[in-house]
């Protein structure tokens, strides 16, 4: 039986207040409209029908819910989320296609993950398939159409990233050939993704003003860049192309390719890839003082936080600081003898 607390009562309540259990789970409800016990128990009894209704209703939905209709369930009512972020729910609909919501388990989701992203890096993993589809889940226990549980993200790997820094590259760019020493000294001294500099078309190019229109395919937008002298020298100096691009490697497989095939003619112990570089242009623009907020200017980087991961400690770089430090304590120490 319900416990029914008349207005004033308990501390503060204005109206009648109502504590009852219905299937086993409690509920508390305040009938602003009644004026008395009686139609207090009215709404009492009208508010146990329909929630009865609805736990049935919930209970035939759960036995026939499919993690599919889950996915688009979860997209309607949460019309604020990303473009990128509901293409990967919907990669997630496709894959569980049919599949009995009150059946999904941790195993069948890391499962997944392997499946959809292939030998990419864990956390990959996790932002594409590890966490939307426990947003899902977890939505629809908010709706108990399943069980709650936790899925843990994947831990992740602790590789240590190649890194590329400028002055490496010299030999490469004066053995390369004018369009290939280009590109190399695009991402020498700009560090933008190797797609974005092979995306380079003439009409995007203010040659007055130093500056070039960038696809920026990660946040998917047209972003305005200043360019340096000396790169846009080299990219006039190339042979114009018909079809509008400045350079006539079109994928980034085939630059990978005749990278490597240089270093390979050269003899160089080093396997050469454009992220690199990003790391290394980052981490020597804060080796020469600039600020994390400046780096993620001069790179274009949309936040902070992205410019700061690609800027890393390293032991070999961090000894020129230390003979500096020798040589202004040995001239301390010379002072404090005269």
């Amino acid at each position: 039986m319900p416990t029914y607390y008349a207005p004033g009562t308990r501390r503060g309540n204005k109206t009648w207040v109502i504590r009852g259990h219905i299937a086993g789970e409690q509920y508390e409800i305040r009938p602003e409209k009644a004026r008395n016990k009686r139609e207090a128990e009215k709404a009492w009894q009208d508010f146990a029908t329909d929630t009865r209704r609805e736990q049935r209703d919930a209970n035939r939905t759960r036995e026939t819910a499919t993690f599919d209709w889950a996915c688009d369930e979860y997209l309607t009512g949460n019309p604020g989320v990303g473009d990128a972020y509901a293409k990967n729910v919907r990669v997630l609909k496709d894959y569980f296609y049919g599949w009995p919501l009150g059946t999904m388990t941790t195993e069948d989701i890391y499962m997944a993950a392997h499946k959809i992203c292939g030998d990419v890096k864990p956390q990959t993993k996790n932002a594409r398939v590890i966490t939307p589809a426990a947003a899902v889940l977890h939505y629809m226990a908010r709706r108990r159409l399943c069980e709650h549980f936790v899925i843990p993200k994947m831990a992740p790997k602790d590789v240590r990233r190649p890194i590329t820094y400028p002055e490496q590259l010299e030999t490469l760019i004066d053995a390369a050939d004018p369009e290939l020493a280009a590109i190399l000294t695009t991402l020498q001294i700009h560090g933008w993704r190797i797609t974005e500099v092979l995306s380079i078309q003439y009409k995007r190019i203010d040659w007055r003003r130093s500056q070039i229109e960038r696809w920026v395919s990660k946040s998917q937008e047209w972003r305005l860049a200043a360019v340096d002298q000396g790169v846009l020298e080299m990219w006039r100096n190339l042979p114009k192309r018909s079809d509008g691009f400045i350079f006539g490697i079109r994928k980034r497989h085939d630059f990978y390719y005749r990278v490597d095939c240089l270093v390979e003619t050269l003899g160089l112990r080093m396997k050469y890839r454009p992220h690199s570089s990003r790391r290394g242009l980052a981490t020597t623009l804060r080796d020469l003082g600039y600020s994390i907020d400046a780096i993620q200017h001069a790179v274009q980087w949309q936040s902070r936080q992205s410019a700061a991961v690609y800027v890393k400690d390293d032991p070999e770089r961090a000894r020129p600081a230390f003979e500096k430090i020798r040589a202004l304590i040995g001239a301390t120490r010379r002072k404090a003898a005269k």
